[in-house]
């Protein structure tokens, strides 16, 4: 908020209890049913004052917002660059998928949010890979190029509706 970002991205490596498996997921704020994730939330929140619980009231309110349609769509993008690129460098790296979780880092946000588990530092390979420099920059391109695709699509999507009349109030903002 402080700085007026138009996004925001939690970036995070899992941990998981089979040292062999290597995945990525990607989550935006909403409800969850998944044990695995409840719980995985509950370590993530962890100390904030805050339980799984207390959000169900706030996700009622919010799962019809624009943000959270927007925080779907950064997050399919996202995602979509992530995997398919990091599947190149390991054949064996499982696509967790998009998921929705009531993390408490992506709660407070107005702005698109997703909060994306990159790789698995419980996977040996992985953790090799993530100790050199040329890796995490591979890793963070594949993030940047995901972002990018999101805003392209997001000025496309404006600009189609300005064309068709349908943002006016955008378009004489724009003239100014």
């Amino acid at each position: 908020r402080k700085h007026t970002a138009d996004l925001f991205i939690s970036i995070h490596f899992n941990s998981l209890p089979v040292e062999s498996d290597n995945l990525v997921e990607t989550f935006y704020f909403g409800p969850q049913a998944d044990k695995r994730i409840l719980e995985l939330a509950e370590k993530e929140n962890a100390g904030s004052g805050y339980a799984v619980a207390d959000f169900r009231q706030v996700i009622e309110r919010i799962s019809d917002t624009l943000k959270t349609q927007e925080s779907k769509d950064l997050a399919a993008l996202l995602h979509r660059q992530l995997y398919s690129n990091l599947k190149r460098e390991n054949r064996q790296l499982s696509n967790a998928g998009i998921k929705t979780a009531p993390f408490v880092v992506l709660l407070g946000s107005d702005v698109p949010s997703v909060l994306a588990e990159v790789s698995c530092l419980s996977n040996e390979r992985e953790a090799r890979n993530l100790e050199t420099p040329e890796y995490r920059d591979k890793v963070a391109g594949y993030l940047r190029d995901g972002i990018l695709e999101y805003l392209n699509q997001q000025r496309t999507t404006k600009q189609n509706h300005i064309a068709k009349g349908e943002l006016k109030h955008v378009a004489k903002q724009q003239d100014r």
